[in-house]
């Protein structure tokens, strides 16, 4: 685990040592160092003559500090010290958790949001029907974990619609080179408009019929994919309202 660049001076505790207390200023400063060196290395190797190299420092000098480190697999080290990196693992943890528990705090009230527009499609959406909603999409979830296609199980009557939209995007030239319309997204976001948002196959096949009219205005939304129509659904019903006009209807028979 990653260490903080720093640890604490515990000022009470060095002042209140007796074996601090007997010990020279030179003494006391090679101490600082070895306890410095040794959190930032984990320890120090148990050799005299390379803490000499390493601190600059006599025999004598060293013997008395060494005795406040013991020895464990070749390396010396400080209880004190141990505590210390202990007591700050554990605040990392700490703030680690936290910090993720906020980010799924923020990503919750995010999702909170987004629900809310949703509902404002669906205003008489009731918490009933939400839940219904929830069940379909996590039967769904499970029917997919099984292996199976999402096309082995899709309706026929979102699959229409989505190669209806195709086509009236590819007569309007509005068709990117290789779109493919059969695919999972474009059936989820036709199905989502009937059992999450509330619409119908009717309403849905009248818009198409109004976006193939509106398609080329340069203030109507860009709606060139079937997930793009549920996603400014919104807008385009802004739209008509705006202009007072009456969707047409495509002529297909959803019944």
């Amino acid at each position: 685990m990653k260490k903080l660049p720093y640890f604490p001076f515990y000022y009470l505790d060095w002042l209140s040592s007796s074996s601090v207390s007997m010990m020279t200023h030179e003494e006391k400063g090679l101490f600082i160092d070895m306890l410095s060196r040794c959190y930032n290395d984990d320890g120090l190797p148990d050799d005299n003559k390379k803490l000499q190299r390493l601190f600059n420092c006599t025999d004598d000098l060293l013997t008395p500090v060494k005795e406040m480190f013991y020895s464990v697999d070749g390396l010396l080290k400080n209880e004190k010290l141990d505590s210390i990196i202990k007591d700050q693992q554990g605040m990392i943890k700490d703030k680690s958790k936290a910090g993720k528990a906020s980010a799924k705090a923020r990503a919750a009230k995010k999702l909170q949001k987004l629900t809310a527009v949703e509902h404002v499609l669906n205003p008489v959406a009731t918490e009933a029907q939400q839940n219904s909603t929830n069940r379909t999409e996590q039967n769904r979830t499970e029917q997919n974990n099984t292996s199976l296609s999402w096309l082995d199980t899709a309706k026929t009557e979102y699959l229409d619609f989505c190669e209806l939209y195709f086509k009236m995007l590819k007569n309007n030239g509005k068709v990117k080179k290789n779109t493919n319309w059969k695919t999972e997204a474009w059936y989820n976001a036709a199905r989502l408009l009937v059992e999450r948002d509330g619409e119908n196959l009717e309403r849905m096949h009248q818009v198409l019929g109004y976006v193939s009219k509106n398609i080329d205005d340069q203030y109507f939304p860009q709606v060139w994919s079937v997930p793009s129509l549920r996603e400014k659904w919104l807008k385009i019903k802004s739209h008509v309202q705006r202009n007072g006009t009456k969707t047409h209807s495509t002529g297909r028979n959803n019944a």
